[in-house]
C-alpha cells in the first residue's frame, strides 16, 4: 500500500471514530456518564482486584486523571473502593448495584446506535469489516 493510500486509511479511521464518539456523546440520554467512564465501569465489572493502577495503566491516563474519574463514579455511587483484607495500603474498586445498571443502559444505547450505523453494510461488507477488526484487534494484542 502507498504512504498517500495508508495515509488516507488512516485519516478515514480517525473520522469515522471521532463520528462515532460524536453521534453518541451528543445523544448520551443513557447515564450521567461519558464514554470513558462507561468503558471504566465495564473493566471494572469484568476484571478482577482492579487498582488505580491498573486503570490509568489500562486507560492509558495518569494516576492523577484515573483518581479524579473514580472520585466522580463514586460521588454518583456507580463505583466504590474497597480495602484489600490483607494489605491495607492497597485498594480495589468495585462496581455497585447503581453502577451495573448504569452500564446495562450504557451498553444497550451503545449498540444500538453501533447496530443503526453497522446497518448501512450488506453483509459482505459487515463480514470483511468483522474480519479486518479481529486482525487488528489481534495485531494490537500481540505487538
Amino acid at each position: 500500500m502507498s504512504k498517500g493510500s495508508l495515509d488516507e486509511l488512516i485519516a478515514s479511521i480517525m473520522s469515522v471514530s471521532r463520528m462515532l464518539r460524536t453521534r453518541i456523546l451528543r445523544q448520551e440520554r443513557f447515564s450521567m456518564c461519558s464514554m470513558l467512564q462507561l468503558q471504566v465501569l465495564r473493566f471494572v465489572a469484568e476484571a478482577e482486584h482492579v487498582t488505580m493502577t491498573n486503570l490509568a495503566r489500562v486507560f492509558g491516563i495518569r494516576s492523577s486523571s484515573a483518581t479524579v474519574m473514580v472520585d466522580r463514579l463514586a460521588k454518583a455511587k456507580l463505583l466504590q473502593r474497597r480495602v484489600n483484607t490483607q494489605d491495607g495500603r492497597v485498594v480495589y474498586l468495585q462496581i455497585t448495584p447503581k453502577g451495573k445498571r448504569s452500564l446495562a443502559v450504557g451498553q444497550r444505547y451503545v449498540v444500538q446506535q453501533m447496530r443503526s450505523i453497522l446497518a448501512h453494510l450488506n453483509a459482505n461488507e459487515r463480514q470483511a469489516f468483522s474480519s479486518i477488526m479481529k486482525k487488528i484487534s489481534h495485531a494490537y494484542a500481540t505487538s
